[in-house]
């Protein structure tokens, strides 16, 4: 007999034809309607997918462990730490670290001048180089001049009083012990002769303040470097002590005497030291490497970067003071190894 005829329920009765069918018949009429179960081909299904779950799990619990301890499942013998954080060392390892710095001047100079007044000659433009006390411009002198000449002819004044309390005071240092004048005499004679000593002295500090502010309207380099930045122009009034418009007339620097300005993360800067040795590339010309070393740590950290400022002593070559290393210009440092 086959599974159909197994399955296919009986045919009611004649006299039961129109007797509604109880709940066990309802039952077996829905059970003739599945479908047959292939048990066997599900059941292996379920198997196969928990086998390539374990597997997975398993290889990659093992992937894990192998990544964390740095090792080899083909060569155990080569199992060392691994720093992923550690920049790419030469072949020699001879690189300790390598960092990304701005170039900057070791000392950048603001020349302010030191009276105010309106520039009439300026001799300066921009990448010039300058010498020592060279003269870079020149403010208009006439109200500095007439102070000098004022100051000149007080002092001359202050001197011909002097000279006359001297001559009095001498006078009467002779009547006194014949009793020709009185004492209250000759000590007044004495007060007017200090006095006038006194107005001399005085006299002097104010023209020496006065040829000291005609001096200064003639502006001279600090320092032999190159210029800048120009802020003002001829025609321009400058004041040292003012808040708002020209105070200074340039920046400059010597741009033989440069740095490389870094900060080191703080994971990083035990591998940093004073005096370390290191490379220079600018990169604009990556080709050129320059020589130079550890100048200084400083003292505070950044705390919102978490790194260290770090500068570095650029040996720059006689003759290319300017031409490929520039102030603000990106440079990578390759830090050496202490050997």
């Amino acid at each position: 007999m086959s599974a159909t005829q197994e399955h296919t329920p009986p045919k009611p009765h004649i006299g039961e034809a129109h007797r509604p069918p109880s709940d066990e018949q309802l039952t077996q009429r829905v059970r003739s309607l599945r479908l047959p179960q292939t048990q066997p081909a599900a059941s292996g299904r379920r198997r196969l997918f928990w086998a390539v779950g374990g597997l997975l799990v398993v290889g990659g619990a093992v992937f894990s462990y192998l990544r964390i301890n740095g090792s080899s499942p083909t060569s155990p013998a080569e199992a060392a730490p691994i720093n992923l954080n550690a920049p790419a060392e030469a072949a020699s390892g001879e690189i300790a670290l390598e960092a990304k710095g701005y170039i900057i001047p070791a000392h950048n100079i603001l020349v302010s001048p030191k009276v105010s007044g309106m520039i009439v000659k300026l001799r300066i433009t921009e990448s010039q180089r300058v010498v020592k006390d060279q003269v870079l411009a020149e403010l208009e002198d006439t109200e500095y001049r007439a102070d000098r000449d004022r100051a000149k002819a007080n002092l001359a004044q202050a001197r011909a009083h002097l000279a006359r309390c001297t001559l009095d005071l001498s006078r009467a240092n002779s009547l006194l012990p014949k009793n020709a004048i009185s004492q209250a005499d000759r000590d007044l004679a004495r007060g007017a002769h200090d006095e006038a000593a006194a107005t001399v002295n005085m006299c002097q500090a104010e023209l020496a303040k006065a040829e000291w502010m005609l001096n200064n309207c003639v502006i001279r380099a600090p320092i032999s470097g190159t210029i800048l930045k120009k802020n003002a122009e001829e025609g321009s009034l400058v004041n040292p002590i003012a808040l708002q418009g020209f105070y200074s007339l340039c920046e400059m620097a010597d741009l033989s005497d440069l740095e490389v300005d870094l900060n080191i993360q703080e994971r990083d800067i035990s591998r940093i030291f004073r005096g370390q040795k290191c490379r220079v590339r600018a990169e604009a010309f990556p080709d050129r490497v320059y020589q130079g070393y550890v100048s200084r740590l400083m003292p505070t950290a950044d705390r919102a970067k978490g790194a260290i400022p770090v500068r570095v002593k650029v040996a720059v070559p006689p003759g290319e003071e300017g031409v490929y290393l520039k102030p603000e210009m990106g440079a990578i440092v390759s830090f050496l190894n202490k050997k």
